[in-house]
Formats: C-alpha cells, structure tokens, sequence
C-alpha cells in the first residue's frame, strides 16, 4: 500500500510540473499556433513519466524480504464455497480457490486453497501462496485421503512455468496488483466475477 502512495505522489508531481510550465510558456507569449501541441507533447511527456516511475517502483524488490508465519491449512476441510476461474479454455481441469481461507499476509503473500476439478470428479486440493512482488508461488499442502501432507522444503517456483499457470491465472486475475497484492480478498472475489467492470 505505501509503495502504491509513493507512486501515485510522485506522478502527481511530474503532471503538476508539466502544467506549470505549461501556463508559465502561455503567459510569456508562447505562439498561439503552437500552444495545442506544446500542451499535447507535455501531457505525453508527464504520462511517461508516470508510467516509467510506476514502472521501476512496482518492480523493486527487497533483497531483505523474509516469508512470515505461515498459517496452517484448515481443517477440516469446507470446499462448500469455491470460487471458479479459469486457466485455460483448452483445460479438461476446472480450477477454484476458496475465499474462506485466502489471507493477504504482511509478508505480501496471498496464501489460498486451490482446487482443481477433473471431469471425472476427482479434486486435486493444494493449499499455496503466491508472492506477486517476483511471480512466484509455493506449494505448502496437498490434501489426500482425508489430511493434509505438507511439503518437506517446498521453494518458490516461477509461476511463468507450465506448472505454474494456475497461480499465474488466478494472480494476473485478481491476487495481484502488478507486482503487490490486492487490497482485500473481497476485492479478488469480484474482480474475477466482474472482469468487465473491474478490468485485467
């Protein structure tokens, strides 16, 4: 959340730059004929701006970053409210997470139940987390035969990978921010129900 402050407040400088030089050029008799697209260049330059500052801000990564506390896998396990997205329309698997256990930590990792469907009913359950600050994912849990088995020294994978595309989906969806997490997981709810309104 502060990284998205700093960089909506230095964009605000750059376009408040740009427009007071703007009226400052006008006021000293800058050639009429030129004013519309000196102001058009401007906004463009001030749009850069804006966008190469959100650029390099969203990207940075702390060298210093540690994984928090990590929540153990609930139990038992509900799959009564699962939410569907998608992976892949070519994909006989049908996938969901569950919001009763999605959690935006402080360590920015969204941890969630995933659930992947096969046609013939089969539910392959996995309890992850996803860093978005580096598109990565982890694999904490599989549920089998009625408990969870955790994994010994699971690491952070790309999400990139084919193995990895049901964490990039459900990130680029509604998990992540660019490179932060979302606000809350309601807003994950709805940005993968309302697409549309929302937006990608």
């Amino acid at each position: 959340m502060l990284l998205t402050l700093q960089v909506l407040r230095r964009a605000g400088q750059g376009v408040c730059l740009a427009q007071s030089d703007l009226r400052r050029r006008v006021r000293s008799g800058y050639p009429s004929r030129l004013r519309s697209t000196a102001s058009q260049c401007l906004l463009a330059i001030a749009c850069g701006l804006v966008v190469t500052r959100a650029s390099a801000q969203l990207a940075e990564v702390d060298p210093d970053w540690k994984e928090g506390a990590i929540a153990e896998p609930p139990q038992p396990l509900d799959l009564s409210q699962l939410e569907p997205y998608e992976v892949s329309k070519g994909s006989e698997l049908r996938w969901f997470f569950d919001p009763q256990t999605m959690r935006i930590d402080l360590d920015g990792v969204v941890r969630t139940v995933i659930v992947a469907k096969s046609p013939s009913g089969v539910n392959t359950v996995m309890y992850e987390g996803i860093r978005c600050a580096t598109s990565e994912f982890k694999l904490y849990a599989r549920y089998q035969d009625g408990q969870w088995v955790k994994q010994t020294n699971p690491d952070w994978k790309d999400m990139r990978t084919a193995a990895g595309q049901h964490a990039l989906r459900l990130a680029r969806d509604g998990a992540c921010l660019a490179a932060v997490t979302a606000l809350s997981v309601r807003d994950v709810v709805q940005k993968i129900r309302y697409p549309a309104t929302y937006g990608k």
